[in-house]
């Protein structure tokens, strides 16, 4: 484990390739709250069997390919698409990316008041969230 500590209190940080995405999630959330950051994690999980809820999410437009984390950095607007961390023989840990989730990054990308990346780990989330400090 390491420290964070650009922060108002400490924030551990593992780079223990077992976590799971949601295990990081939580890490950078705190992170965000810590530092006093405009953010939501997206609910994109969407998964359902009620057919009357698929309808209403298909009417409403919800997207399951939305980036996980939208920051409001005060120098810029970031999106984070957040992945398992990489395994320690660099391999991906079974975290994959769909081609719409790449779609959406490209997207974002183009804007000149956007950055969006797809980060593995909350340790590379938050350094590319603190790249803009």
């Amino acid at each position: 484990m390491s420290q964070l500590t650009q922060c108002r209190r400490p924030i551990e940080v593992s780079l223990d390739s077992t976590m799971s995405e949601s295990q990081h999630t939580v890490i950078v959330a705190d992170y965000c709250r810590a530092r006093w950051l405009v953010f939501s994690k997206v609910p994109s999980e969407t998964f359902t069997k009620s057919w009357w809820v698929k309808a209403k999410n298909k009417r409403e437009w919800v997207n399951k390919w939305v980036p996980d984390f939208i920051i409001c950095h005060p120098k810029q607007l970031l999106f984070i698409e957040l992945k398992k961390s990489k395994t320690a023989r660099g391999g991906m840990n079974g975290s994959v990316y769909g081609d719409e989730q790449v779609v959406w990054i490209e997207w974002l990308n183009r804007y000149e008041w956007t950055s969006a990346k797809f980060c593995h780990g909350s340790y590379e989330a938050i350094e590319f969230i603190k790249s803009f400090d």
